[in-house]
């Protein structure tokens, strides 16, 4: 399978199918890349305006918060939960929260974190899911 984390072509087409999307924002020599281990697409701030709306941009190095801070954006590494700029707590993937309400983003990268989710009994849904697997989430939701 094609790497589509975090390729412009594919983060158009998710938004173009109704959802959010996460991407991983670096600055390197004054121009902003996408790219979760290194830069891998250049991108124009104008792409990043067009789809502000649809995107949680993780900054991935200080210069990349800077440039970033009027955008949902947040930044971590290992903190278990973090405020993002929207006023969200987008919880780490690894980090399993013991009630579940609409001020969190949940990780559920991956499938056994997912089951996780789907099968917590709590009243309130999530404010969002950060997932690879969306369409299993479409009947939680």
């Amino acid at each position: 399978m094609v790497n589509r984390e975090n390729n412009p072509n594919y983060i158009e087409y998710a938004i173009g199918k109704g959802y959010d999307v996460e991407v991983d924002v670096r600055l390197v020599d004054g121009e902003l890349w996408l790219g979760h281990d290194k830069p891998q697409y250049r991108i124009e701030r104008a792409w990043l305006n067009k789809l502000s709306k649809y995107l949680w941009i993780h900054c991935k190095d200080l210069e990349a918060a800077r440039a970033c801070h009027e955008y949902q954006a947040f930044c971590h590494s290992t903190d278990p939960y973090i405020y993002t700029s929207a006023g969200i707590i987008w919880v780490h993937n690894e980090f399993r929260p013991s009630s579940v309400d609409n001020m969190l983003i949940l990780c559920a990268i991956n499938k056994s974190n997912l089951e996780y989710l789907i099968n917590t009994t709590t009243q309130e849904k999530p404010y969002g899911v950060c997932t690879d697997y969306p369409t299993l989430l479409e009947s939680y939701i």
